[in-house]
């Protein structure tokens, strides 16, 4: 850099440029240790251990489309609906069956002298269920009301959970996406041009502003890359908490 500046194909300013990517990077570096720190408390405060270290690559959960819109129904809030529309229909046969008369039959026998005999009594008595039109009428539409509103609330429950399944899975299938894109291609791109570059810095053809920038490319394109790969865990972790079998 001295000497393209003593010849004139540099310009002062551009001495300047590797002291501002330093600055920048020991920025980057301060940001990323705090990241690092966060996640290590809440680590601590899941597990219990102050001092918590991850190993190995993060558990990636299988998110089946399919098997968890077919588990729709399994869910507790539709559950809880379904336990009360039962309440609801029970509540109706009751009524029903208060309308019905109810028939009840007594039988008596006893021992009297002997020159009497003994003797034995049947009973049978009915009880109407008089004024049907006061009572048991405004009871059975009543809990008929009640029994119809809890079926129409399940299905509203049931179609907004569908739709909330259906935007998570599509921001799911998303963040797969942006994370595949980084792996595969944005990832190896910033890596090849840091290579270049280096090389050309090597051979005097480059100035080390711009070799500097382009690393530091590289690794931004690696610290994205690892957060579209937590974006995609955060997913699967929530998808399979609210709509999978394993749920707290």
């Amino acid at each position: 850099m001295t000497a393209r500046l003593a010849s004139g194909s540099a310009r002062p300013s551009q001495a300047l440029e590797p002291d501002q990517l330093r600055a920048a990077i020991a920025d980057r570096r301060a940001e990323m240790a705090a990241v690092v720190a966060q996640a290590r408390a809440r680590l601590a405060r899941y597990t219990g251990d102050p001092d918590p270290q991850a190993t190995g690559d993060p558990p990636m959960l299988d998110v089946d489309p399919i098997r968890l819109r077919a588990g729709i129904d399994a869910l507790p809030a539709l559950r809880a609906q379904d336990a009360r529309i039962a309440v609801a229909e029970a509540d109706v046969r009751l009524a029903r069956a208060d309308k019905r008369p109810d028939w009840k039959v007594g039988v008596t026998y006893g021992r009297r002298d002997p020159m009497y005999g003994d003797m034995a009594s049947v009973g049978v008595s009915i009880d109407l269920p008089l004024f049907a039109g006061k009572r048991q009428n405004p009871r059975i539409a009543a809990s008929e009301s009640l029994a119809q509103g809890g079926r129409f609330d399940r299905e509203a429950i049931r179609r907004e959970l569908v739709a909330q399944l259906d935007a998570d899975l599509a921001d799911h299938a998303m963040h797969l996406s942006r994370l595949r894109n980084a792996r595969e291609t944005l990832v190896p791109l910033a890596r090849h041009r840091a290579e270049l570059d280096r090389d050309s810095y090597g051979a005097g053809k480059l100035d080390l502003g711009a070799a500097l920038l382009t690393t530091l490319g590289l690794a931004e394109a690696e610290v994205e890359a690892l957060n579209r790969e937590a974006d995609v865990a955060r997913d699967a972790v929530r998808i399979t908490i609210t709509y999978g079998e394993e749920r707290p």
